[in-house]
């Protein structure tokens, strides 16, 4: 795990470095996580944990970097996933994603996006 605390304690720092405005210093850590849950998935068998691949994804969503939210999903699908309804939840994120973007990772309508609310 990243400096050698188990990642669910991580996530309060996570929390913390978003709320002052420090998503780059989120995202490394993420992305720590991320490879530390999957080094350990080999190692112990158990299937990755979703939430910093979902935290991930909606850094990405906010950076309007799509092709990083696509990425970090595609990531998370590839791997062993724990049990619970997050999987099935992200795997429909990516679908929709792939079926609104066109070349170069670029909405075709990003009205479509998931999780983008419809404006009044």
């Amino acid at each position: 795990m990243p400096i050698g605390r188990p990642h669910p304690e991580w996530h309060s720092e996570i929390k913390r470095l978003e709320q002052v405005g420090d998503e780059t210093a989120a995202e490394v850590l993420l992305l720590e996580i991320c490879d530390a849950t999957e080094a350990e998935s080999r190692v112990e068998g158990y299937g990755v944990a979703p939430a910093a691949y979902e935290r991930l994804a909606v850094i990405y969503r906010k950076r309007k970097d799509h092709a990083a939210e696509i990425a970090i999903l595609e990531r998370y699908e590839s791997a062993p996933h724990a049990p619970g309804a997050t999987p099935e939840k992200l795997a429909e994120r990516l679908a929709k994603l792939r079926r609104c973007t066109c070349a170069g990772g670029r909405a075709t309508d990003e009205a479509d996006w998931p999780g983008r609310r419809a404006r009044k």
